[in-house]
């Protein structure tokens, strides 16, 4: 754990105690806990944003704190499609255990298993399921097509023998499940089972969309952002191409999706837009809009049950469609 973490929850309780005197707070639904842990949160990204991007990936994965999820899945390394995975699996999990790939969030440029470890464990262990989690390259060293690229590589090994695969993942990750599905229907492969889009970044061209009072609340900044879609994106390609930014593609023929965001988070009217597109071609999706929540709440499931509850709901999600993609095929 980062040392400094506890100071900053201690400067965001004193924050937080001294606008609740003066009658205000950030968000009215928020319980004191919180809103601390959320300015926690923005004080922790303040300070690793400085630093240069193999310093904030060293800095994101000691912020992550141990979770007793992970002593309910067994975990080991595999190398799927030529690319360096890990898969997560529940201790009593049978060998057939359906199977889904998370790509993990951080922009493209920082994440791993220490930073989304206790998310992947939840879904493994509340579904049933077994979760490749593919240690994707990552930006600037790699910017786009690398993701993406890893992503195909992954989900064609894995649907190589006709079993059906669902796809999920949190922030970048979500966008790229989404990036993943539009390429499966235009390169022909097996369509996912199902999708899960936590939080999901679609859209690396709408920061002037932006909802001030969401960017008020949030713990990811505009700035920010727009560094990530500077590292990724190379001069060599638009950030509206539909495989950057899925909320601009064209989305026909997708699979069912579950598409989970925070009212408090500032990408909230691009995931909407998304949403909206989606269903407008005539795709199944469920979406979980939750009051008051930030940017991949999901990350704070062993502190607040209502972040629990939406990983539970999502590994539901993912072992129906796949249950349901089985029978289609039979």
């Amino acid at each position: 754990m980062d040392p400094r973490l506890p100071l900053d929850l201690a400067s965001s309780l004193a924050d937080a105690a001294h606008r609740r005197v003066r009658g205000r707070r950030i968000n009215p639904s928020w319980g004191l806990a919180f809103e601390v842990l959320v300015g926690a949160m923005k004080r922790s990204r303040a300070r690793i944003d400085a630093l240069d991007v193999p310093g904030q990936r060293a800095a994101w994965d000691r912020l992550a704190t141990p979770s007793p999820a992970l002593k309910r899945v067994r975990v080991s390394s595999e190398r799927v499609g030529g690319v360096p995975c890990l898969v997560v699996e529940p201790l009593a999990a049978p060998a057939s255990a359906p199977t889904v790939i998370f790509f993990h969030g951080g922009g493209y440029i920082f994440g791993s298993f220490e930073t989304h470890g206790a998310i992947v464990a939840r879904i493994a262990a509340s579904g049933g399921l077994r979760v490749v989690f593919p240690e994707y390259r990552l930006a600037p060293e790699h910017p786009f097509p690398a993701a993406i690229d890893d992503a195909r590589a992954v989900y064609a090994a894995l649907t190589a023998e006709g079993e059906p695969v669902a796809v999920a993942g949190d922030s970048a990750g979500g966008g790229l499940s989404a990036s993943l599905c539009i390429l499966a229907r235009d390169e022909g492969l097996a369509t996912p089972a199902g999708a899960v889009l936590m939080s999901p970044f679609v859209d690396q061209d709408a920061w002037d969309e932006v909802n001030a009072a969401r960017a008020e609340m949030d713990w990811v900044t505009v700035p920010w952002g727009q560094s990530f879609t500077g590292h990724y994106v190379s001069a060599a390609h638009d950030p509206a191409h539909p495989l950057i930014s899925p909320a601009r593609a064209e989305l026909s023929g997708l699979p069912p999706m579950l598409v989970q965001i925070g009212d408090a988070e500032i990408l909230y009217e691009q995931t909407l837009r998304f949403v909206e597109r989606a269903r407008a071609a005539a795709v199944d999706v469920e979406v979980d809009v939750e009051r008051g929540m930030v940017h991949s709440y999901q990350a704070f499931a062993d502190l607040l049950p209502t972040c629990g509850a939406s990983i539970d709901r999502a590994a539901r999600f993912l072992r129906r469609s796949i249950a349901r993609s089985s029978l289609d095929r039979k």
